[in-house]
Order: structure tokens, then C-alpha cells, then sequence
């Protein structure tokens, strides 16, 4: 009996554990980015309007840079890299152009802490190069 007590506190913990990290782990769609960026900028609805059909653009453009990302070799993923850092200054240039002084200010923050986000995650470590092709960041 006590051994399965101990057994379903296991499982309950493990349980708890893993839905936790797939909670955590989920991606928000581009409709809750948008709603979250038009509540945290304070967007009144033809701004909102103007920021989706933006970003609806650009997500165009962008939308097969994951799955290039995969199968790219270091100097591959640099290149790309590269390029959708272009891609999304345009973006944020922009979203800026339909932005008040004010909501500017905050847009230019909320981007800061993005970046120190990216910089920071798995606390500080970058992603290695595709094993699969050999590929492996010096240091890794």
C-alpha cells in the first residue's frame, strides 16, 4: 500500500512537471502577439488595424525561415540571420511610422527587452550548429 502511495505521488509530480513545460514551451500565434502588442502600446483600432496588416506582411516573408534554419549549415544560418535581421528592421520601421511619440517610446523598450531575451535564453547559451551535417559552433 505504501509503495503505492509513493508510486501515484511519482506520477502526480511527473505529471504536473510535464505540463508545465508544455505550457511553458508554446508559441503564442500571430493573433495573440498582435492583441498583446495592441493592449501593451495602447493602439486605438485603426493603429491595430494598420499593425496586423503589417505584420501580416512581413509574416509572409519570413514564414520559411524556420524551416531553413534546420537544415542550415553555420555559414547558412549566419546569412540567414542576416537577412531576417533586414526583414524585421523594415518591419519595425514600419510599425513605428503609425505610432505616437509615446507608444514609440514603449515599442523601442518592449524591443530592447526582446533582445535581452534572446541573448539570455538557456541562460546565455546559444544554440549549436545542425549536428546532423556536422555543423558545431566552436566552443560546443
Amino acid at each position: 500500500m505504501k509503495l503505492t502511495g509513493i508510486l501515484l505521488f511519482v506520477l502526480l509530480v511527473v505529471s504536473q512537471i510535464s505540463y508545465a513545460q508544455s505550457e511553458q514551451g508554446q508559441r503564442m500565434s500571430q493573433e495573440q502577439r498582435n492583441e498583446m502588442m495592441a493592449k501593451n502600446l495602447g493602439l486605438d483600432d485603426a493603429q491595430k488595424a494598420k499593425f496586423e496588416k503589417i505584420n501580416a506582411k512581413y509574416q509572409e516573408k519570413t514564414s520559411g525561415f524556420r524551416e531553413k534554419m534546420r537544415s542550415a549549415t553555420d555559414e547558412e544560418r549566419r546569412e540567414l540571420f542576416a537577412e531576417m535581421r533586414e526583414i524585421r528592421n523594415a518591419q519595425n520601421k514600419e510599425i513605428k511610422e503609425i505610432l505616437t511619440d509615446e507608444q514609440k517610446q514603449k515599442f523601442d523598450q518592449m524591443q530592447k527587452e526582446r533582445e535581452q531575451r534572446w541573448q539570455n535564453r538557456g541562460n546565455g547559451e546559444r544554440r549549436g550548429g545542425n549536428p546532423r551535417n556536422g555543423d558545431v559552433r566552436p566552443g560546443k
